[in-house]
């Protein structure tokens, strides 16, 4: 009688949908004590690996202009008389947002699901601007065109 053996597959830790956490913030400071730059840092998760993008990955849904060029979304926002608002760059009269392209993450292997975590870097005066309070609003997305929730930072007093 032949003996058959089979691997179980790996139990699948994390869904197909890109998870996303808000982990902390740190300062950068200029010398006489003002913020100049915020490291932003967040944890992630994916079931399938399917995160970040390779330089050449612009054309279809990942070309400029498209809602999926940039796969990490950092919206930016004043806290101004108890609310948040968007900001338009003075420069552009465009929202301010710090969109980012995350490169490629996706492990070698059989399994691919993925976690780690984030950092980016944000400007504390972008464009001149010098709110007293702010906050970053942020989305990952994966190349499968699932979208995070959206996670929010506190609110973060600067020095200006």
């Amino acid at each position: 009688m032949p003996l058959l053996f089979a691997c179980k597959p790996e139990e699948a830790r994390f869904p197909k949908v890109p998870g996303l956490s808000f982990s902390s913030y740190d300062r950068l400071l200029t010398p006489d004590g003002r913020d100049s730059l915020l490291f932003l840092n967040f944890n992630y998760t994916d079931g399938d690996g399917d995160l970040g993008l390779n330089d050449g990955d612009s054309a279809g849904p990942f070309q400029f202009g498209s809602p999926f060029f940039y796969n990490f979304d950092v919206k930016f926002f004043e806290l101004v008389n108890g609310k948040f608002v968007s900001v338009k760059d003075p420069l552009t009269n465009d929202t301010l947002n710090f969109n980012q392209r995350l490169p490629r993450m996706t492990p070698s292997g059989i399994d691919k699901q993925i976690e780690g975590s984030i950092r980016i870097t944000v400007p504390a005066q972008p464009s001149g601007f010098k709110p007293d309070s702010v906050q970053y609003r942020c989305r990952l997305k994966d190349r499968a065109l699932n979208q995070s929730v959206e996670v929010s930072t506190p609110v973060i007093a600067l020095r200006q």
